[in-house]
């Protein structure tokens, strides 16, 4: 499979999957990602990756997705519209993927398949049924749809996505107050979640149904804040919250290079983002952000 151009289906090109796109068509694999963001859709074509405008909803027809005719199928949709409509997605994707005889699926869970007041080192062992707070879904729930099927699947449980528009200080900071600024975060940059994700998806041999993808760094709450903002501009932060890390170890035997191991080193040379905008100009839009520096002789960083 290394030396041979492998058809892949990227459906959902969000951040992960944009990524995920542009490393899988570097190296010379046929790629078709599915979104419906018109900047989006210009910036699959100008990596040379064909983009289907298609989205999921009940009764949807899977019949543009089994004609995109690829054996291999990333999947970065997150679970949207409660508990319901996550669960009826994921039967109808893997019907869809038994359908279409792909051979292999890969889908982007989330390390919300951990018990959040576990302390320790988590591994992919420790999996339990618990609701994520962040989409009110029980991920581990859906990972065991795809288990029970026939196509090879490998869930990669995600930390936290971090990256230029996804600041983990600014994602912090929408809270106010800090609660539990002793306890760890788990990050993991889009970039290398995306590369995780492509080392599963053509991987030669057979796999661990599922995989954490997580930074080996493991930082607090008060860590990430004060290396990046001065002590006149941090908002309260309460002590208290769990030490605990979800280990990537199982990764890494596999050979996977992590680009940004550690997000406090990336939140130091970023510093704080706390405005982003967007500007018009006459080839499209274009993103900015401000990052007032953490030092005194750097006024900002546009």
């Amino acid at each position: 499979m290394k030396n041979s151009c492998t058809k892949v289906l990227v459906l959902g090109a969000g951040s992960v999957g944009v990524w995920a796109a542009r490393e899988l068509a570097a190296r010379g694999h046929e790629v078709v990602a599915t979104t419906s963001n018109r900047q989006t859709a210009r910036a699959l074509t100008c990596l040379g990756v064909t983009h289907l405008k298609w989205r999921w909803e009940p009764g949807a027809s899977w019949r543009d997705i089994l004609a995109v005719n690829a054996s291999h199928w990333l999947v970065t949709v997150p679970p949207r519209m409660g508990p319901e409509w996550a669960k009826a997605f994921h039967n109808a994707l893997q019907h869809a993927a038994e359908e279409g005889h792909v051979e292999r699926l890969v889908w982007t869970s989330s390390t919300a398949v951990y018990d959040s007041s576990q302390a320790g080192t988590l591994v992919e062992s420790d999996e339990g049924h618990h609701i994520s707070r962040h989409s009110g879904v029980d991920m581990l729930q859906l990972e065991d749809i795809h288990r029970r099927g026939n196509v090879p699947f490998v869930a990669m449980r995600l930390g936290g996505l971090f990256g230029v528009k996804r600041h983990p200080v600014k994602a912090l900071l929408r809270r106010g107050r800090i609660e539990n600024g002793d306890g760890h975060v788990q990050w993991v940059h889009e970039r290398d979640a995306a590369a995780a994700c492509v080392l599963a998806l053509l991987h030669p041999d057979a796999l661990p149904v599922a995989l954490n993808v997580v930074a080996p760094a493991v930082r607090t709450r008060r860590a990430l804040i004060e290396a990046t903002m001065t002590e006149e501009r941090r908002p309260a932060i309460h002590s208290g919250g769990v030490s605990r890390q979800v280990s990537s170890n199982a990764l890494g035997s596999l050979g996977f290079q992590w680009q940004f191991p550690d997000p406090l080193t990336w939140v130091m040379e970023q510093g704080a983002m706390v405005e982003a905008g967007t500007w018009e100009g006459p080839h499209g839009r274009l993103n900015w952000s401000k990052h007032p520096s953490h030092t005194s002789d750097i006024l900002g960083r546009l």
